[in-house]
């Protein structure tokens, strides 16, 4: 299980350059939202 905070976020994205010089781009970075902020009336 890893938990909360940066270590888990930049697991949840892995970027890396690849041996033909591709960069590579998995997942996505996560985005913390507040239940008010999305809550619509």
């Amino acid at each position: 299980m890893l938990g909360k905070g940066r270590i888990r976020d930049s697991v949840l994205q892995l970027r890396y350059v690849s041996a033909d010089g591709k960069i590579i781009t998995s997942g996505a970075p996560v985005v913390k939202m507040s239940v008010d902020s999305i809550y619509i009336s």
